[in-house]
């Protein structure tokens, strides 16, 4: 029998203001537990909470890139339940009135639309250490702001989980919103999963895979849950609704509580954050500040300027390289050869996170002279990629660096015929083979030749020198 996966996500996005949601502490990861904290953010009595204008704009962004509609006027709620990591008792969250809802994201490579239920604005809660039998609790992180979007059930296999994970957090880091860094906790999934027999007759409950902090992670819970979930329908077990977590070094998933069901978090409006009312201006002048976005840019990088799917791929999943890319390509245009460079030379140089190619000492102008530099064939690809290293270092001019480290091509014909002379002196047993094996010894001094000037001479003119200064080697003997 066949049976269908039915998946769904929900995605816990941190967002990158200042300061956190409620309260004027800092929003930055801390080394030291507990530093970030103050009366408001731990939910003592008494204190009063402040909506963070930034988390609002940032959320808003999120719901219109992902095509929501917004809801205009929303409030905050109270999610009751108890954790150790919930100072207050409860989480305060948007449940009735999101921020937006009815969204979408399309997958080209699945060629299929995921719906997004819901985009909405909540606080993060503390970390919970543990040491041995020791549970440390560090509330750092309790009331940083955070969006989560929530997916519909439209995700059928590890594939489409891929891309759609690949997907958002592509269109995430062009809003600008986010650090993504899954290690840091800043960017993490809660994964839905049952499983259908192909008739829909049989259908196992939701199981809730929580706080998986890296797209592997995802798909290999994806996987395994999906297995325990047909094998359990298979054998007819019965199956309660559970939340489960992931363990990473068994890979399997492990109960952690049952679920629990919406109605035992006794939700109701906060009292104490007035309504969020939202006008017609500031949703439009937001809309319209938005950036191209990676699905529009790739199919222009396609058709604009030739590139293969791939090529066009690559370069617009950091929204910093594909601004480099295109800068570069202003300043010589050749779109395929500065994709190629991008691609082998400079994405091994970015440092961690989004913000590599951006902090690049090398500036998209210098770098499409240097590409000129070697399509025009002014110095070889082995000096370009020695230039290059330079400007990654130093962010200098490539002609400024080929001058002052005599990088730069060796043209003046004296020289050039030293060098040979010089080469055929030492290499006199090569010299008299010339007459039996010409090509075999060519190609013998063409290569010490351009290793000897670490390929700063140009072939051809280093070939016909060669050739000349062997033929009178050899006619000098027969004389």
């Amino acid at each position: 029998m066949n049976y269908q996966r039915v998946m769904g996500l929900e995605i816990h996005v941190e967002l990158n203001t200042a300061s956190k949601i409620f309260c004027a502490c800092k929003n930055e990861v801390s080394r030291e537990p507990n530093e970030n904290i103050c009366p408001t953010c731990m939910g003592y009595p008494g204190v009063l909470p402040r909506l963070n204008e930034k988390a609002v704009d940032f959320g808003l962004k999120a719901a219109l890139a992902l095509d929501c509609k917004v809801h205009r006027n929303n409030h905050m709620d109270r999610k009751h339940y108890f954790y150790p990591d919930l100072p207050k008792g409860y989480q305060i969250t948007q449940a009735a009135k999101p921020l937006g809802i009815k969204g979408k994201l399309y997958l080209e490579k699945a060629d299929k639309t995921i719906g997004i239920q819901r985009v909405h604005l909540e606080e993060d809660t503390g970390r919970m250490l543990h040491r041995g039998d020791t549970t440390e609790i560090d509330y750092n992180r309790s009331g940083v702001p955070l969006i989560e979007i929530v997916t519909a059930p439209d995700i059928s296999n590890e594939m489409e989980l891929l891309e759609f994970l690949e997907e958002l957090k592509n269109l995430l880091a062009y809003l600008e919103i986010s650090d993504l860094k899954m290690e840091e906790g800043s960017l993490r999934c809660d994964l839905n999963i049952s499983v259908a027999d192909q008739d829909q007759k049989e259908i196992t409950p939701v199981m809730e895979v929580k706080n998986l902090n890296s797209f592997k992670g995802v798909l290999k819970a994806a996987f395994y849950e999906g297995q325990r979930l047909t094998e359990a329908l298979e054998k007819k077990k019965e199956l309660q609704k559970e939340t489960r977590g992931w363990d990473q070094k068994k890979e399997k998933t492990v109960t952690l509580r049952r679920k629990e069901d919406s109605r035992e978090y006794q939700y109701f409006i906060e009292p104490e954050i007035l309504p969020l009312e939202l006008s017609h201006r500031k949703i439009q002048n937001t809309r319209n500040r938005l950036p191209e976005l990676p699905q529009k840019r790739r199919n222009r990088f396609k058709k604009h300027y030739g590139l293969p799917d791939y090529d066009a791929g690559i370069l617009t999943k950091n929204p910093y390289v594909a601004d480099f890319f295109e800068q570069a390509v202003l300043v010589y245009y050749a779109p395929k050869r500065i994709s190629n460079w991008i691609m082998t030379q400079l994405l091994s140089e970015m440092a961690e996170g989004l913000q590599g190619f951006k902090d690049l000492a090398l500036k998209p102008k210098n770098f499409g002279k240097l590409i000129a530099l070697m399509e025009e064939g002014k110095i070889p690809k082995k000096i370009g990629e020695k230039v290059l290293k330079e400007i990654l270092k130093t962010g200098e001019d490539p002609e400024i660096i080929l001058k002052n480290r005599k990088l730069g091509p060796i043209t003046d014909g004296a020289e050039i015929a030293e060098i040979v002379k010089d080469l055929l002196e030492k290499h006199g047993k090569a010299v008299e083979d010339y007459q039996q094996k010409p090509d075999k010894t060519l190609k013998f001094f063409m290569g010490k030749g351009m290793e000897k000037t670490e390929g700063r001479l140009e072939p051809q003119e280093l070939r016909r020198v060669i050739k000349q200064e062997l033929l009178l080697k050899n006619q000098g003997k027969k004389n």
